[in-house]
């Protein structure tokens, strides 16, 4: 995706940062997310789908430094997730949250 200042291209983002900037922007429904995890000397790739978003935009600072902090509730599905991973524990779900 192209990011763009006056008709002139200012960036470039690759897949995964424009899934989060759809996100941030319209919310997206059914898009699917991977993210790539790690415990002790485990690792593996867990695929999420997002079903619903919610977003919320709070401005802080002042007109010279200004912030902006974005609040994103995603409600979704783990849809594929490596064999060590036990969802029905309270730990490995905080992990994957």
């Amino acid at each position: 995706l192209a990011l763009f200042k006056q008709q002139k291209v200012v960036t470039t983002i690759g897949m995964k940062e424009t899934f989060l900037f759809k996100l941030l922007t319209s919310g997206t429904k059914h898009g699917r997310y991977s993210v790539k995890i790690k415990k002790s000397d485990r690792k593996g790739e867990i695929i999420l789908q997002n079903l619903r978003t919610k977003t919320k935009y709070e401005i802080k600072g002042n007109h010279q430094h200004p912030s902006i902090i974005a609040h994103l509730t995603v409600d979704g599905l783990v849809k594929e997730f490596p064999g060590w991973i036990d969802l029905t524990d309270p730990e490995h779900i905080k992990m994957v949250e």
